[in-house]
């Protein structure tokens, strides 16, 4: 079981979960159907708020597309006095190269789809209000490790990256809301992200070179293979996220990273072992290779939450199966379908 702790000793849970109300928006996500799994397995009662229904089927959902002011402002009138947290996942993602292409779609998305969900959390009233923001949000190629206090990147920074311009927004929001909510807010953020249920469109490495050696594809790493990342499996994200909705205290922003970063080219070289794929390998230096994102300190969640991060083979294995299981899904449905 994890503990929460203060110091040496144990920290007082206030908020026990079981039977409680739990706002998740975007939980027909990747990030958000985990949030969502981790909360109802707490007995928590969790409802998704999304565009799409979610496919867990314990949640309730109310369709709701959140860059809609007018139609979040409902929800957050019919609502008032329901829920005791809110955990917001909702906002566009790519890979590096979509963000590229799509940097004012993404950006006018998210900082609509933040405002709309602050407004819904202040109407609400909840106890809690857990965002997720993004590693990217640190200044680019600065000391490392990286603290909470430490500044977010310049403007030059994050030019033509909209999704990073949203985050910092976000952030912004996080600080005002957190006055006008009573200190309610905290705001995560977490390294890249990776595990069961990922989804190729979302363009992100590992379920892309997972699918590619799993079909015989070649393998394009974007850059020159030599970028670090420090890779977070999705449940142990969704462990800590719950871990601070159940605490007494509210701290404002918490890093949530593996301990370990590790080399681009060295997790393509685990996962084709792991796959035993021939697929050939292609380094692609003229593509977009991403933020450079320093190494995190996790030394405030590890004073707040005490458990083990999953380390990156057994995730990926577990990964690696998942889409394998996949797989034989699809085309064991195909074959139906054929006959």
């Amino acid at each position: 079981m994890d503990r929460l702790r203060e110091g040496q000793g144990e920290l007082k849970i206030s908020h026990d979960l079981r039977s409680q109300n739990i706002i998740v928006t975007g939980g027909s996500g990747f990030v958000g159907s985990h949030v969502s799994e981790e909360l109802v397995s707490c007995g928590a009662d969790v409802t998704v708020l999304s565009r799409t229904p979610p496919s867990n089927s314990n949640v309730k959902h109310i369709p709701l597309d959140l860059r809609d002011a007018d139609a979040a402002r409902r929800v957050g009138n019919s609502c008032t006095g329901q829920f005791a947290a809110i955990v917001h996942c909702a906002a566009m993602d790519g890979n590096a190269k979509y963000k590229q292409e799509n940097a004012s779609e993404i950006l006018e998305s998210n900082v609509r789809i933040a405002l709309n969900t602050f407004a819904l959390c202040e109407l609400v009233k909840v106890s809690k209000v857990v965002v997720i923001s993004s590693a990217e949000v640190y200044r680019s190629g600065q000391n490392i490790p990286v603290v909470e206090a430490d500044p977010f990147g310049s403007p030059v920074d994050f030019q033509n990256n909209g999704y990073l311009t949203s985050k910092i927004i976000l952030e912004y929001l996080a600080a005002q809301y957190r006055i006008l909510l009573g200190n309610r807010v905290v705001v995560v953020r977490p390294s890249n992200v990776y595990g069961p249920g990922d989804k190729l469109e979302n363009g992100r490495l590992i379920p892309n070179v997972i699918h590619s050696c799993l079909n015989g594809l070649p393998i394009d790493i974007w850059g020159d293979g030599k970028q670090r990342r420090s890779f977070l499996h999705v449940d142990d994200l969704s462990r800590a996220i719950r871990c601070l909705i159940e605490l007494e205290v509210c701290p404002d922003e918490v890093n949530i990273s593996a301990a370990k970063d590790s080399v681009i080219s060295d997790v393509v070289a685990t996962i084709v072992r792991l796959t035993g794929t021939s697929s050939q390998i292609r380094l692609c230096p003229d593509l977009p290779s991403g933020h450079a994102v320093p190494k995190f300190d996790i030394s405030r969640l590890s004073s707040l939450i005490d458990f083990e991060f999953r380390d990156l083979e057994s995730g990926l294995i577990e990964t690696v199966e998942s889409f394998k299981s996949r797989m034989s899904a699809v085309s064991a449905t195909n074959g139906v379908l054929r006959k």
